[in-house]
């Protein structure tokens, strides 16, 4: 991971305490100055006042994600969905058609399991590695 666009600030800030370290950070060609506090050896959430008058939220953590995306393999669109929430398929089970370059295909099942999310619908333009559905 690099550092760049990250700058640790050579003024203490009015207040400062010990465990506070203060960062100046550039992200898309926005600048933010970014305060962070350590108490008793547990680091706090950052707390910021970016240039520009903007605040900036603390770092949330990503939910956890549980079942496996079947992810569109070419870019194209969505033709036809196979099957349903909730319904069990098993491994190699066609799950949607899709059309890429005027050709159809049909996208399977990497695992078996019960399906637990559709992202696209019928008529759908996906990316390549697009999540496509969830099994679960």
């Amino acid at each position: 991971m690099s550092n760049k666009g990250i700058e640790k600030s050579t003024a203490p800030a009015a207040g400062a305490t010990a465990g506070t370290r203060h960062y100046t950070i550039t992200v898309n060609n926005q600048t933010y100055n970014v305060t962070v506090a350590v108490a008793d050896g547990a680091q706090a959430p950052a707390a910021g006042s970016p240039a520009g008058g903007m605040t900036v939220a603390p770092a949330v953590a990503a939910p956890v994600k549980e079942g496996t995306d079947v992810d569109a393999p070419t870019p194209g669109n969505i033709i036809k969905i196979l099957v349903e929430v909730g319904e069990n398929v098993v491994v190699n089970q066609p799950l949607v058609v899709m059309e890429a370059m005027k050709m159809e295909s049909e996208v399977n099942a990497p695992c078996a399991g019960k399906i637990s999310a559709i992202h696209v619908a019928a008529g759908d333009a996906v990316q390549a590695s697009e999540p496509l559905l969830t099994i679960g």
